[in-house]
């Protein structure tokens, strides 16, 4: 599994998350490089939980792609991401019809619409991991 969470996040995401883990621990006022690193960390478990999620997941052969990429979504670790990738990534939206559905997901769920704009490309990114992972088993159930 690890591999897969590796392979899901970018090389330098990578790095800094590991390094965070297995480095010495530094106390004093957290630095920007301790943020980033920080971060690199929420995004590898988050990636993972969703891997996991996902391979949790025993997708029956002959499910639709549509059935495949509604159980990606609901993947994802947390209400905000799962909610992002179910009403902006899967449908693919775009422009107006995006900035539209990302009001109505801000009031629905009690934070701003920016907080759902940051959040789309993460969302997007663990969606892919978990649909690939999905239609994986589901190419070698049919086997």
């Amino acid at each position: 599994m690890l591999g897969m969470v590796q392979r899901s996040v970018s090389e330098e995401t990578w790095k800094l998350a590991v390094s965070s883990l297995t480095g010495p621990r530094h106390y004093g006022p957290p630095s920007p490089q301790d943020r980033r690193r920080w971060h690199a960390v929420t995004v590898v478990r988050h990636t993972a939980k969703t891997i996991n999620t996902a391979l949790g997941c025993h997708p029956e052969p002959g499910l639709s792609v549509d059935d495949i990429c509604r159980c990606a979504a609901n993947c994802l670790p947390t209400n905000v991401l799962r909610s992002v990738a179910e009403t902006i990534v899967r449908p693919g939206l775009r422009g107006p019809d995006r900035s539209v559905q990302m009001a109505a997901l801000a009031n629905e769920l009690g934070v701003t619409e920016r907080y759902i704009a940051v959040n789309i490309g993460f969302a997007r990114q663990l969606y892919r991991a978990a649909w690939r992972v999905l239609q994986h088993e589901v190419n070698r159930s049919a086997l």
